[in-house]
């Protein structure tokens, strides 16, 4: 360009000095068949070309460079301070200059062939619940200079695996590793000591149109080249400029799913439904099943049951329904809860004015003074130190007397809020574990959002 060559040295891992300029010769072409996984899926087929790769007589004297983690380090770090110390302050201004995605410029809008629908899935993550993927893609997006050019975007997996880096830098006897909690965050051990960082960048940036790009590299030194923006701070608020835009949605014919919609079709009582199963953050995309219900304290999300056993099926960790799972194996490895629906445990007629949370007991719609159910869902939490299960509703429970608000004292309701070991062999909660749903909602962009199945109909 204008007599010069844009290139990226270091993306092999150069350090700066002498580089050779190399010819690429086309040598003929092979066709790619594959299949694009996340936020949508959709297979493709595309021709690409074969290279040879020959050395010419241009060579460059570049600059010393370094990566983001030494980056940080050497810009923000202290030595002098205490190790913590240090990191936490590094992790701080890296935050501040970290944007979560670039910018791009729209491809041809499709529509998935093999997973034509919008569907429910879950969300690849342990500490997330469940996402709705989008049968339409993207198909000749293009990259923008300006996102090449910045250093620093990272989304919620990228940020913890730098400061995993420069935790390491900083002293390599440290120990580190994922948090099992949290998909951004990292474990960081010194001296006995752990703490925990992570994170992701922040706003800017996004899919614009063509029409919509504002800033031209034209490297010709005048007033509106964007090359004269030359520093980080300039890019990183021309990335902001763009992430700003308002930009049009593309019209679709098929109607958006929202989880609204879904609690509505499901109701108060639940409905299994089959769902994308995303297995990994970067994991494939099967089928399967999970349980779902509308949870009016989800404030417009749908309750779940997750590290939990309902029904006589274990659904694990991700929420959806794990065939085969054997309940004392689970007890062993991950502790689950269990989930009753409509229990039956009367409050004791004792005259005590009894609440739960900081309302009446007489003014919670789903308790019936006369029988003693408790309509809905009411989960178990397990006790690992004395190996029992208590249902939710004892740490809701109060009573005020004398002595202000204590915490309901009565044996025999405490003993009914509670499942032995014993007991809980005796429900044989995993005799379902092999068997399929029977009937259920789809989500699973194979069909149209909402469609009911049930076996012999």
């Amino acid at each position: 360009m204008k007599g010069g060559y844009i290139a990226i040295p270091f993306s092999n891992g150069t350090d700066g000095g002498e580089l050779y300029l190399q010819e690429r010769r086309v040598t003929g072409t092979h066709a790619v068949h594959g299949t694009v996984m996340g936020m949508s899926e959709y297979e493709y087929e595309t021709i690409e070309k074969d290279y040879e790769y020959r050395d010419t007589e241009a060579k460059v004297q570049t600059e010393a460079v370094m990566d983001v983690a030494d980056y940080l380090i050497s810009t923000y770090g202290d030595s002098r301070k205490p190790y913590f110390d240090n990191l936490s302050e590094i992790q701080r201004c890296f935050g501040k200059e970290c944007l979560y995605y670039g910018v791009y410029v729209f491809g041809d809008q499709k529509r998935s062939t093999k997973r034509p629908y919008y569907s429910l899935a879950s969300a690849g993550h342990v500490d997330l619940d469940f996402c709705i993927l989008s049968p339409y893609y993207r198909l000749g997006n293009k990259s923008m200079l300006v996102s090449q050019l910045y250093p620093m975007i990272y989304d919620s997996l990228g940020f913890p695996f730098v400061m995993w880096k420069v935790a390491e830098r900083l002293d390599s006897t440290v120990s580190v590793k994922r948090s099992a909690e949290a998909h951004y965050s990292i474990d960081v051990t010194y001296h006995g000591e752990t703490r925990h960082y992570g994170g992701a960048g922040v706003g800017g940036g996004q899919g614009i149109y063509a029409d919509q790009v504002k800033y031209w590299y034209s490297f010709d030194g005048s007033a509106d080249d964007a090359y004269m923006k030359r520093s980080l701070k300039d890019v990183s608020s021309m990335i902001r400029e763009y992430g700003e835009l308002k930009v049009m949605e593309e019209p679709a014919d098929e109607p958006e799913l929202t989880m609204e919609s879904i609690r509505e079709t499901v109701g108060k009582e639940g409905s299994y439904v089959k769902i994308t199963i995303i297995s990994s953050g970067f994991g494939a995309n099967t089928t399967g099943y999970t349980f779902v219900y509308d949870d009016e304290n989800k404030g417009g999300g749908i309750g779940h049951f997750s590290n939990a056993w309902y029904d006589g099926r274990y659904f694990n960790k991700w929420e959806y329904y794990f065939p085969g799972a054997e309940f004392e194996d689970t007890v062993k490895r991950v502790s689950p809860n269990i989930v009753m629906k409509d229990v039956n445990i009367k409050l004791p007629e004792d005259g005590k004015a009894y609440y739960y949370g900081a309302s009446p007991i007489d003014e919670i719609d789903r308790y019936n003074a006369e029988t003693g159910r408790w309509s809905g869902f009411m989960e178990y939490r397990y006790d690992s130190q004395s190996r029992t299960w208590k249902a939710d509703i004892l740490n809701r429970i109060c009573y005020r007397g004398d002595n202000g608000t204590q915490r309901i004292d009565d044996q025999n309701f405490i003993d009914a809020c509670t499942i032995t070991m014993d007991e809980a062999l005796a429900m044989k909660l995993d005799a379902n574990t092999n068997k399929a749903p029977s009937s259920y909602y789809i989500y699973d962009g194979l069909t149209s959002p909402g469609t009911y199945f049930s076996e012999g109909n």
